[in-house]
C-alpha cells in the first residue's frame, strides 16, 4: 500500500491552477497543471511511474531515454525501427542535449541540439527531430516537465541528401588498409601499420558489397554454400528483410551469379566454414542492423584516424578528413563503376548489378569518369588517325578516281 506525505495541496502557484507536492513511496514530487483533467492524469501517470520505480525529475536523460525506448517502443514497433530509433535518442539526442537531470532540461538545451543537426540530410534530421519530440512528449505526460515544450520545438531544414557516389582512390586505400586490420585505434599515436594485423570485424561483409556489388541486405544473408570455390560464381538468391529475416529478392532480377575477383576469391578460401554458416558473421554473431552500424561507425572512425584526424582523449577532433557522405551503400556504387572503367557492357552490369530496369545502371554508368573518358578519346584517335604512308594499291586507286573526276 502507498504511503503519501501530503505537504501541500491546489492554488499554490501563480502559474499553475492545481499543484500538489507529496512525498510517493520515498520519492518527493511536485506536480502541476493548469486544469484539473491535466492535474489528474499527471499525478496518476507519476504515481505509475514511480511505482515501477522508473523516474522523478532528478532522472537522468540517458536513463529515462533507456526505460522509455524500453516500456513505450520495444513492443509496439518493429525490430528494424526499434535498433534505429535507439541509436537516434542514445547516440544523438542523449549526447547531444546532456545527460542532465529531466528537472534541469530546458528549451534552449533541445532547440540547440536540433539546429546542431542541421548538417544531416532532410530525411535524417526528420527521424531526429520526431524521436526527440516523442521523447520529451512522453516526459511531460509521466510528469517530469512542468511544461510540454515539445510542441514548440522547430525542424531543422537539413541538407537535400547527396546522390550516392563511388569511392575516391584515397577512400579504396585507407578502406583496404582498415578491413585488412593495419590500421587501429593506436595509428595516431604511432603512425606505423600494424606489423601482424587482425583483419576487422567488417572485412568480409564490406567486401562483399566493394568487390560483387551487393546490397547490404544480400551480404547479411549470405552462407558459404553460396560461393563456388572452384568456379569462383557467387550466387545471389537471398536478402534480409528490415526485421533479418531472409527473404527471396525483390524481383528476379535480385537472382543472380556473379564472377568473384580472385583477389577476394583467394581470401575467402582461407576463411571458408560450415556450408550453412553465415559467410558475413560480425564478431560471430549474425549482421543485425545494429551490429551493421556500429561496425560502419567503427570503420569510418578508423578512416578518419589513418587520413590523419587529430584525437583528443579518445574522441575524434573536427575537422574530419573522410567526407560526410562517405556510406555502406558506396561499395556497391563503385562496383558498377569499376564494371565501367573494366569496359564491361552495360547490358552485363545491369545483370551482375541485379538491377531490373538498366536504366537504373544507365545512371551510374553516364557519371563518367576521366580515365573513361580518356580510353574513349584515345580509341577514337586511333580510328582517325592518318597512316604515315599509303599503301601501293590505295594510292593509284586515288589517283584514278582524280583522273576520272577530271
Amino acid at each position: 500500500m502507498a504511503t503519501k506525505k501530503k505537504q501541500n495541496t491546489a492554488n499554490t502557484s501563480s502559474r499553475f491552477k492545481f499543484r500538489q507536492q507529496e512525498i510517493y513511496h520515498g520519492v518527493p514530487i511536485d506536480v502541476r497543471a493548469h486544469t484539473l483533467s491535466e492535474f489528474m492524469q499527471k499525478l496518476q501517470a507519476k504515481h505509475n511511474e514511480i511505482d515501477r520505480g522508473i523516474i522523478d525529475r532528478k532522472t537522468r536523460l540517458q536513463d529515462f531515454a533507456e526505460q522509455w525506448l524500453e516500456t513505450y517502443k520495444s513492443e509496439t514497433v518493429g525490430d528494424d525501427w526499434f535498433d534505429n530509433l535507439s541509436y537516434i535518442v542514445l547516440r544523438k539526442v542523449v549526447p547531444g542535449i546532456g545527460n542532465r537531470s529531466l528537472g534541469n532540461i530546458q528549451p534552449l538545451h533541445v532547440q540547440q541540439f536540433l539546429n546542431d543537426c542541421s548538417h544531416y540530410s532532410q530525411e535524417y534530421v526528420n527521424k531526429i527531430f520526431r524521436a526527440t519530440k516523442e521523447l520529451f512528449d512522453s516526459a511531460y505526460k509521466n510528469g517530469s516537465l512542468d511544461r510540454n515544450f515539445s510542441e514548440d520545438l522547430v525542424r531543422p531544414k537539413g541538407k537535400k541528401s547527396n546522390p550516392r557516389r563511388s569511392i575516391t582512390d584515397r577512400e579504396r586505400e585507407v578502406l583496404l588498409q582498415v578491413l585488412s586490420g593495419k590500421i587501429t585505434e593506436d595509428f595516431y599515436k604511432t603512425n606505423t601499420f600494424v606489423s601482424d594485423p587482425k583483419p576487422h570485424r567488417g572485412n568480409l561483409f564490406c567486401k562483399f558489397c566493394l568487390y560483387c556489388g551487393l546490397r547490404p541486405s544480400e551480404s547479411a544473408a549470405l552462407i558459404w554454400k553460396d560461393i563456388d570455390f572452384k568456379t569462383g560464381i557467387l550466387t545471389v538468391s537471398r536478402a534480409w528483410d528490415k526485421k533479418g529475416r531472409s527473404k527471396y529478392p525483390k524481383s528476379d532480377a535480385g537472382f543472380r551469379q556473379i564472377p568473384i575477383p580472385e583477389i577476394f576469391l583467394n581470401e575467402l578460401c582461407s576463411c571458408k566454414r560450415d556450408p550453412f554458416e553465415s559467410a558475413t558473421l560480425i564478431d560471430g554473431k549474425s549482421p543485425t542492423i545494429g551490429r551493421r552500424r556500429s561496425m560502419w561507425d567503427d570503420i569510418r572512425r578508423l578512416m578518419n584516424i589513418g587520413m590523419g584526424c587529430r584525437v583528443e582523449q579518445d574522441e575524434l577532433i573536427p575537422p574530419f578528413p573522410l567526407a560526410e557522405d562517405f556510406v555502406m551503400y558506396n561499395l556497391r556504387h563503385t562496383y558498377c563503376t569499376d564494371l565501367e572503367k573494366a569496359g564491361v557492357p552495360i547490358n552485363i552490369a545491369c545483370r551482375l548489378m541485379g538491377h531490373s530496369d538498366i536504366a537504373l545502371t544507365s545512371k551510374i554508368y553516364t557519371h563518367a569518369c576521366f580515365e573513361t573518358l580518356e580510353t574513349a578519346r584515345s580509341l577514337i584517335n586511333q580510328r582517325h588517325t592518318v597512316p604515315d604512308s599509303v599503301p601501293e594499291q590505295v594510292a593509284k586507286h586515288g589517283k584514278k578516281q582524280q583522273n576520272h573526276a577530271f
